[in-house]
């Protein structure tokens, strides 16, 4: 796995969290912000993503998100049939 594909999964959860959570006027205080971040910063690190990958603040982490998450979701390669027409055994 790559970096890249660590990160995919990184920031599905926090970043994602946190947009939703903003965006439903959840009230978060600063010192709970800053908090969150740090925990999903140490996870990171726990993931083996190397410390210049790992977002210093939200807005960095939600540009990183904005970057990498698009091209990376959606229908995946496994999801197509095979062979069209296959009898299911």
């Amino acid at each position: 796995m790559n970096q890249e594909d660590i990160l995919v999964t990184w920031h599905t959860l926090p970043t994602f969290a946190m947009r939703k959570m903003i965006e439903w006027k959840v009230p978060v205080r600063p010192a709970e912000s800053e908090a969150y971040l740090h925990v999903w910063q140490v996870t990171a690190h726990m993931l083996c993503i190397m410390d210049e990958y790992v977002p210093a603040t939200w807005d960095a982490a939600y540009a990183q998100s904005d970057q990498i998450l698009p091209r990376n979701m959606g229908p995946t390669q496994e999801r197509r049939p095979r062979v069209t027409g296959a009898r299911a055994t």
